[in-house]
């Protein structure tokens, strides 16, 4: 989850960037790179808590909707101003993609357990932000190239330069 200290329902997005960096300036070299490839981030208004979206994630992947989810889910929040830690909003973002019974599913229990065990998991890993990338060749995780956060397409070809040599 990007961050487990979000409030439930999410957060007012300058509200929380102020509170945990002093502003959003973080931000902007992201903002910049995703102009580049379309993700304009025209409407990014809330800062989400992402434990109902990863059940989501978990239940669109069980059928075989994960990536038109994940599409949806990243056009609300940074396009379209929604607040995705909302689970009618989730919801809605099921329906739009073809997933029955979404709503029920988020009222449930379903995939609570096994997206704190994923959370858990990954922090043991070393995983500290989104998105988090390991690289490495096969039988040779040792020398994983791990790494945070948006980054352009010059550090991923440096980065497979590097672990082929």
């Amino acid at each position: 989850m990007i961050d487990t200290g979000t409030k439930p329902n999410g957060e007012e997005y300058m509200a929380y960037n102020r509170r945990r960096w002093g502003g959003d300036g973080w931000t902007y070299s992201m903002r910049d790179m995703g102009r580049a490839d379309g993700a304009n981030f025209s409407n990014w208004t809330w800062w989400p808590n992402t434990f109902h979206a990863h059940r989501l994630s978990l239940y669109a992947a069980d059928n075989g909707k994960e990536d038109e989810v994940m599409n949806i889910l990243f056009r609300y929040l940074y396009e379209e101003g929604k607040n995705i830690s909302d689970i009618n909003v989730l919801a809605e973002a099921g329906t739009e993609c073809g997933l029955p019974d979404t709503l029920t599913v988020l009222k449930s229990t379903k995939y609570k357990a096994e997206v704190t065990a994923l959370d858990q998991k990954a922090k043991v890993d070393g995983v500290d932000g989104v998105p988090f990338f390991s690289i490495y060749t096969p039988g040779n995780k040792a020398r994983a190239r791990l790494s945070s956060g948006a980054q352009p397409s010059s550090y991923f070809l440096q980065q497979f330069k590097q672990l082929l040599m």
